[in-house]
């Protein structure tokens, strides 16, 4: 996605490409769990300090990382052994020819 926005490099490989839908997907979980962390000094602030403690803070961040691992993993591995056609331009209909019939 940075090369796309910083060098205007358009095409990408599949690998690329299944490499950055890896990524994608992985951290999104990751950052919206950050709003437990919100959602707790919101709603219950006075205990706070004993819900989120450093011990939980370590095991929850490497829960959601492991758990967005297995649940993203299988996508781009199954989708990476699949054939593709060796190019993607799609035709726009005006070079197909349709026979009509007598």
């Amino acid at each position: 996605v940075l090369l796309i926005f910083w060098f205007y490099m358009k095409p990408i490989t599949s690998m690329g490409c299944f490499l950055q839908m890896f990524v994608i997907n992985t951290f999104l979980p990751v950052e919206s769990s950050a709003f437990v962390d919100l959602y707790v000094a919101v709603c219950i602030p006075l205990h706070y300090p004993s819900i989120i403690t450093v011990p939980f803070v370590i095991s929850a961040a490497i829960f959601i990382l492991l758990l967005s691992l297995l649940a993203t993993l299988p996508t781009p591995v199954l989708a990476a052994r699949l054939n593709y056609y060796a190019s993607n331009v799609v035709g726009n209909g005006a070079s197909i020819s349709i026979a009509k019939s007598p």
